[in-house]
């Protein structure tokens, strides 16, 4: 007998058993060998991961504990991190309402010591440079704001989905969802403007502190302006 003729044999031999009803006794047989319900099913496993959810009154009582120091911690600490953007965020608004009020009065005393201008008098165009690059510094620190903003939303959003997850898994009710990361997602056009504000602030900074140095220098003829306008004394 050759392997056609044998395999011609062997399907002739399990459409015969099937006729006859052999194959299906013979499946709820080892159906029910293993444990599973007449069909052939196998019977579900009953045995449950030790540690898949917190058990015992113990267990409990620790992660609740850890929550309480956990908030106990962070605290303080989104308190310190609110305070710097706010802080970036004055610094920023100062620098750029100096800007503009250097570059406004120039040699009006009156003016100057009404809006507490910071920089000494000096004539109208040297002024107007000054105030340009006081206003230019704030560029930066507008984006060092922004960026300290958006890590500090992230951190704070990110635990309090840890936080949230904690405390459905002790209440055993809630829905767990998936961790947020502690770094923000900035999109690509956002990430180009603040780049390009920065790029172009340093840029007019270094322009307007040279322009403005040699109007100094020429509105005095002096290299040392400060002492034909008395400034320090």
């Amino acid at each position: 007998m050759n392997r056609s003729e044998y395999t011609a044999h062997t399907l002739e031999w399990m459409v015969r058993k099937m006729k006859n009803g052999d194959v299906n006794k013979f499946i709820r047989k080892s159906g029910r060998r293993r444990g599973g319900k007449p069909g052939g099913k196998p019977a579900a496993r009953t045995d449950a991961q030790p540690g898949s959810k917190p058990e015992g009154l113990a267990v409990k009582i620790i992660a609740v504990v850890w929550l309480i120091v956990a908030d106990a911690i962070m605290l303080p600490l989104f308190l310190a991190m609110i305070s710097v953007v706010i802080a970036f965020g004055a610094v920023t608004l100062y620098l750029a309402a100096a800007g503009v009020m250097s570059a406004y009065t120039g040699q009006s005393v009156t003016v100057r010591e009404t809006l507490a201008v910071p920089l000494p008098p000096m004539p109208h165009i040297c002024a107007l440079f000054t105030g340009i690059a006081v206003f230019s510094v704030a560029g930066p620190f507008g984006v060092l704001t922004e960026y300290c903003r958006l890590h500090a939303t992230q951190i704070l959003l990110s635990f309090i989905r840890w936080h949230r997850n904690l405390v459905s898994r002790l209440s055993e009710k809630g829905r767990v969802k998936p961790p947020l990361p502690l770094h923000p997602w900035i999109g690509t056009k956002k990430r180009e403007v603040m780049r390009v504000t920065v790029r172009v602030s340093i840029i007019v900074f270094i322009i307007a502190v040279v322009l403005g140095i040699c109007s100094m220098v020429l509105a005095a003829k002096s290299v040392l302006p400060w002492r034909v306008w008395n400034w320090f004394e």
